[in-house]
């Protein structure tokens, strides 16, 4: 988080209960002090130009997924990517570590740089 510095920071993917959270927060504010949150299920965030709001979502407790009608369409690949160049500029280089496991896992899965090329 102190290398990219985000507008508004969230750490997700971690047990967020009273056990781990405090350790967790303390560990990044080590080295990170912009504004922060730590997600939890149904939190949402309204990101507008002028400011991130932070808030929960209201929903039915446990509501289960239902199938749908039919299967979820495929993606149009033929659709211009809406990065805008911005978004694009503060794209985090991560190209020495993928190069480092990124080969062999494409040839172990039968991949192309083709399948890599979601959204862009």
């Amino acid at each position: 988080m102190s290398a990219v510095r985000p507008r508004h920071a969230v750490a997700y993917h971690f047990f967020n209960d009273a056990d781990t959270r405090y350790q967790i927060y303390k560990g990044i504010r080590e080295t990170y002090d912009g504004p922060l949150s730590m997600a939890t299920d149904n939190m949402v965030w309204n990101i507008t130009r002028n400011g991130i709001v932070e808030r929960m979502a209201v929903s039915p407790d446990e509501a289960w997924d239902v199938p749908g009608p039919g299967m979820a369409p495929a993606p149009d690949r033929s659709r211009k990517s809406e990065y805008t160049e911005f978004i694009l500029k503060g794209r985090y280089d991560t190209s020495d570590v993928e190069a480092l496991w990124l080969p062999e896992f494409m040839e172990e899965n039968g991949l192309t740089e083709k399948d890599l090329s979601v959204g862009e």
